[in-house]
């Protein structure tokens, strides 16, 4: 499965909050096995976006914050903006919605965010 950087994120905050429910023990897996694989993913999205603060910002208040004043904030954005299309290769089968069970409440916001993962 092919993701955009931008995806992998969304689904990242999603996902976890959807496994702290109790999902019957065939999707919870390939979910959980799922969650475990993007997350390196993740933190290199997350330390590249630390290091293009660090190279655009000013230092914080706190350590290791950092802040991108008004003449950065366009380039910032641009260049995070272009991280996050970034396409990454995902060993994953979209799994039936149906196998979740109809006990599990989901938000919407949570199942916007993971439809990428589901079939109907």
């Amino acid at each position: 499965m092919k993701l955009k950087l931008k995806d992998v994120i969304a689904i990242d905050k999603s996902l976890a909050a959807l496994l702290d429910k109790e999902l019957p023990v065939k999707p919870a897996f390939k979910l959980s096995k799922f969650l475990t694989g993007i997350k390196t993913d993740v933190q290199a999205f997350s330390e590249q976006q630390g290091k293009l603060a660090e190279k655009l910002g000013k230092p914080g208040e706190e350590d290791g914050q950092f802040i991108v004043p008004k003449e950065n904030l366009e380039e910032y954005t641009n260049e995070l903006k272009g991280l996050m299309e970034v396409e990454i290769d995902i060993p994953y089968e979209p799994i039936s919605i149906d196998d979740l069970g109809d006990d599990i409440q989901i938000s919407p916001r949570v199942l916007s965010d993971l439809n990428l993962l589901f079939t109907a």
